[in-house]
């Protein structure tokens, strides 16, 4: 950055806490003015605990939009254009068959809907890896940025300059990219799609599956998620042999036989936890940060 020029901190906590955040917001709005519209009244007790729900969101939001506002942000939206396509359509329909397609859950304009809310909802899922992307789409020169913006939303085959970039976040932005379906590699700070690559790439993609802990989408290399299917089934066996002996010792009074089968499992299912854990910290990406141009 010039000397002197205003720079803004955002990281990418910040931007998975702000989707988190608006997320939230909307629904909120939703719930209160579909309310009014079906007859609700300000005063109601219902509306004021929403409103006082929305306020209390606001107030977590508005550090975060205050550092958004004040930068000239290139975001990372996966399915933009099948989102803005649904959403056109959705439009299309007045605000009573909109609502009346909420209350049935069924007819053209509910389809829509839903079929929006599925791409939304796998955005929501990957906020973490999308966040990360914007910041790092937002750390090379805008013209880059804008290829490579392309690159990643509409499938675009550009060779796109990242050198500004570290080797570590050129590396990032290979990972992320082949997470969302963009198959790419790295040579001498280029980003190459994947068919144009040689031997010589500094940065390739060894490949990754997709597996599912406590509800969040989570990325296993492959050279590892052999040993960590194995870990997670023997979690899931002890856990349901901890069930089963819980249950009868609501029943009976357990022997000194039993005893020991039920501490043997306890320190089984801490160590097969520990192992996971272990596997998890070793897979994500540290919360990036960047320092951004505030605009003039």
């Amino acid at each position: 950055m010039p000397m002197g020029e205003e720079t803004v901190i955002i990281s990418s906590g910040e931007l998975a806490e702000h989707a988190v955040l608006s997320k939230k917001r909307n629904e909120l709005e939703f719930q209160r003015d579909f309310l009014v519209r079906k007859g609700a009244q300000p005063g109601d007790f219902h509306i004021g605990t929403i409103n006082k729900a929305l306020l209390e969101v606001e107030a977590r939001l508005k550090p975060i939009s205050a550092k958004l506002e004040r930068v000239d942000l290139i975001t990372f939206v996966p399915h933009r254009k099948r989102i803005s396509e649904f959403t056109e359509k959705v439009a299309a329909f007045s605000q009573d068959d909109l609502d009346r397609a909420v209350l049935q859950k069924t007819g053209p304009a509910y389809g829509l809907m839903r079929s929006r809310a599925e791409f939304t909802r796998e955005n929501f899922e990957h906020r973490e890896d999308i966040s990360r992307m914007t910041l790092l789409l937002n750390s090379v020169p805008r013209e880059d940025a804008e290829k490579l913006l392309g690159v990643l939303e509409e499938g675009d085959e550009h060779e796109v300059d990242i050198s500004a970039l570290s080797d570590d976040q050129q590396g990032e932005i290979v990972v992320l990219a082949n997470r969302f379906g963009c198959h790419v590699a790295v040579e001498g700070g280029m980003l190459l799609p994947w068919g144009k690559k040689s031997d010589s790439s500094s940065q390739k993609f060894s490949g990754e599956a997709r597996r599912t802990v406590s509800g969040r989408p989570i990325w296993v290399s492959n050279s590892t998620v052999d040993e960590f299917d194995k870990n997670e089934q023997s979690l899931l066996a002890v856990e349901k042999k901890l069930q089963t002996i819980n249950a009868k010792r609501q029943v009976h009074k357990s022997s000194d036989v039993e005893e020991k089968e039920f501490e043997d499992a306890q320190l089984t299912y801490i160590e097969t936890l520990h192992k996971r854990n272990e596997f998890l910290s070793s897979m994500g990406f540290k919360d990036r940060v960047a320092e951004l141009r505030a605009k003039k």
